[in-house]
């Protein structure tokens, strides 16, 4: 059934919906983080200027780059080229995500790559409101959008939340009861096997069985709650609580929200867009609508606006909702238009007639000596059938070898047919440098830097890290029947005569049919740090008390009373040197060469040993330039000493949580050419894990993509 929505009707609660948003988010600014109970009143809460804010920036962004430009039927490539484009806030998600576009990894793999600590953080529940307001009555439509825009940067829990907002969001325009609204979108659009599901069904309980809201709160972060400030289960639950327990009071929801403590603002912002869309405008009060203003700021993302007002915000975004009624993908007849309002968003575009989906088969990186296997599916979208040949265009340090294609090769009749298909490319052998490739080195001589020189000269080829060096190519013929599915697939390999591994590797997909029409796909790998790791190392009795063996070649006791701990554990002192730590020592001991795929270093898959001990990492890695003020940002839960390039950088002796942000330097210079880090590890508990990650403020804050890994070993 078509749902009839005045456009009067609509407007107004957008527009509530909107200021609800900017509402929130000046209020919850100040304590943004603050994980304790706090006791803030309205005329406390408001700062001396409304603040930006990505809750609503990102979302503005949405609609002006991505809908207006893109149209409805954008992708979540769209999506994640968008947000990698314009977003100004590196911290946290966001910041792993853009460094993940741009190593050419997109969603859903750009949301969970390295970032093992905020896939289920609240950057992207945040985001709901453009959604369930384009999709008025649809929560459907808007629960498919808010999944498309949560995989870019989340995973699970966090995009089950942003799904659960943006379907209470567009149910609002038909239902006004908040408590049906709540239990509907919990019930059809979060898992019920979800942490959150179990999460928000204790605090609706405890709601129910009249529990102070204080109670509530204590209760369910000691059952569900998390140190992170920022995670998302914690902090929906929270708004949740705040629009219960606020029992349809729009001041009482809002204070509710911030005094609840975590990620006010977020919490703040997303109840007031709630409460705002529900009743619309006339629905907030007075002195709230005066504190706010009419004015939105925007300064988390790189974008400027015809308009600040948030009623032309409102207009937009009713615009936007016009638009996907009139493409079919929501079913909603809007009446009373006035004049001026019609649907503002570009016209569909044709679909693409081919198109690619990367399967990586675990994660989306290469390592040397490490080949990786990828599965490329590409569909023939249209009733026409489509033969030519399929290549794949490589970085000159790299080698392919296509290993199947399925359900075969063009013109293929018989098994023996594809073979030789293959053989013609393949050789059916490893893959081998093609004999065009001094060429291209001729061509690209002096280009890039010192470490890929390196590689040029070994392998005569053009160094740097973009495809399409043909002599690097693989290709083999493909034949697509009409609406047909074919899988290719195909292992990378690093050329053992590399020199450095870059940490961005894309690699080119062209689909040439007989007629000369190409259909082009992207994709890249992350390449792996390439390391020596030396050790481990431990002590059999307790060397920051003792000079010399207290038990000599006797049982380990003191005193005539048992060591246990001496007997069935071991030492490990991060003042102690267990080798030469200077550049030549490291060189000379022994050690082996290990690929480390993801940031977070977690040893226990290289080392066998149990129990406490010592490690050193050296790493070495080029830089295109010298990179001055920078940033040095340090996980750690045990005891840590890092140089660089022979100066120890930071250390630090507490065991703790691990956490990317623990210790930090932003005074950091790295060189151009090869720099060296050295870290030296301590591990006392069953888990070890390390992480330092690097970036350059005059850079825009954005995590490494341009670094090449030296290769040794």
């Amino acid at each position: 059934m078509v749902l009839q929505l005045k456009y009067e009707d609509y407007l107004d609660q957008v527009h509530g919906g909107w200021i609800g948003k900017c509402i929130g988010g000046a209020i919850g600014f100040m304590q943004e983080n603050n994980k304790g109970i706090l006791h803030y009143t309205p005329e406390s809460a408001f700062p001396p200027e409304i603040p930006a804010n990505d809750d609503l920036d990102l979302q503005v962004l949405w609609l002006q780059e991505l809908l207006e430009k893109k149209g409805s039927r954008f992708s979540p490539a769209d999506v994640a080229e968008v947000f990698a484009k314009y977003n100004l806030l590196m911290s946290n998600e966001y910041a792993i995500a853009v460094r993940n576009v741009e190593l050419g990894i997109g969603p859903p793999l750009s949301g969970s790559f390295n970032n093992r600590l905020w896939i289920h953080s609240m950057g992207c529940p945040i985001r709901s409101e453009i959604w369930g307001f384009i999709c008025p009555g649809n929560p459907d439509a808007a629960a498919r959008y808010a999944y498309m825009d949560g995989i870019i940067d989340h995973v699970s829990e966090s995009i089950y939340g942003e799904q659960f907002y943006a379907a209470i969001e567009a149910m609002s325009f038909v239902e006004k009861d908040l408590r049906t609204l709540i239990d509907t979108a919990l019930a059809r659009y979060v898992p019920e096997s979800s942490k959150l599901s179990r999460c928000l069904r204790f605090v609706i309980g405890m709601y129910d069985d009249g529990k102070p809201w204080e109670d509530a709160r204590m209760a369910m972060l000691r059952r569900f709650g998390s140190s992170d400030a920022a995670d998302a289960v914690s902090n929906i639950s929270l708004t949740v609580m705040a629009l219960l327990y606020g029992g349809g009071d729009f001041g009482k929801t809002m204070m509710l929200a911030v005094n609840c403590g975590y990620d006010t603002d977020c919490t703040a912002a997303t109840a007031g867009a709630i409460m705002g869309v529900i009743g619309g405008v006339s629905s907030i009060p007075e002195w709230w609508l005066e504190k706010v203003g009419k004015q939105f700021v925007i300064g988390t993302v790189d974008i400027k606006r015809y308009s600040y007002e948030i009623l032309d915000l409102a207009k937009d975004t009713c615009a936007a909702g016009l638009s996907l009624a009139r493409d079919g993908v929501i079913d909603v007849d809007f009446i009373k238009l006035p004049e001026g309002a019609r649907p503002t968003l570009p016209l569909p575009e044709k679909p693409a007639s081919v198109a690619f989906e990367v399967d990586y088969d675990g994660l989306p990186s290469i390592g040397f000596e490490e080949p990786k296997t990828v599965t490329l599916t590409v569909s023939n979208e249209t009733a026409v059938a489509r033969i030519g040949k399929l290549t794949f265009a490589l970085p000159a340090h790299m080698e392919a070898r296509i290993e199947a294609v399925e359900p075969q090769s063009a013109g293929a009749t018989d098994a023996d047919e594809v073979a030789a298909s293959r053989a013609e490319t393949n050789d059916g052998a490893e893959p081998k440098a093609g004999a065009d490739e001094a060429t291209a080195a001729e061509e690209a001589a002096g280009a890039g830097s010192p470490a890929a020189a390196a590689n040029a000269a070994d392998e005569g080829h053009a160094p740097g890290n973009a495809p399409g060096n043909a002599a690097a190519d693989v290709s083999a013929g493909l034949a697509l029947a009409p609406f047909q599915i074919a899988q290719v697939r195909v292992t990378f390999a690093v050329k053992q005569t590399a020199a450095a591994l870059p940490q961005k590797n894309l690699i080119g997909v062209s689909f040439l049919e007989e007629d000369g029409l190409s259909h082009d796909h992207r994709f890249g790998l992350s390449g792996a740090a390439r390391v020596k790791l030396i050790g481990p190392f431990w002590d059999d009795y307790d060397t920051m008390r003792f000079d010399a063996d207290p038990y000599g070649e006797k049982s380990q006791k003191m005193n005539g009373i048992p060591d246990p701990k001496a007997m069935f554990n071991s030492f490990v002192n991060i003042d102690r040197a267990y080798i030469d730590e200077t550049d030549a020592g490291l060189d000379a001991a022994e050690g082996v060469y290990v690929n480390l795929h993801e940031d977070r270093i977690d040893l226990r898959e290289h080392v066998g040993y149990y129990g406490p001990c010592c490690f050193y990492l050296v790493h070495e890695f080029h830089m295109p330039f010298r990179k001055e003020e920078s940033e040095m940002f340090i996980g750690n839960d045990d005891a840590y000493r890092i140089w660089l390039n022979g100066e120890m950088l930071m250390e630090g002796r507490e065991s703790d949580m691990y956490m990317p942000y623990n210790n930090f330097r932003l005074d950091v210079t790295y060189k151009e050419g090869v720099n060296r880090v050295v870290v030296k590890l301590v591990r006392k508990g069953e888990r070890f894990d390390f992480s330092y990650m690097m970036r350059t403020p005059s850079l825009g804050f954005r995590w490494y993509t341009d670094m090449e890994h030296v290769i040794r070993g």
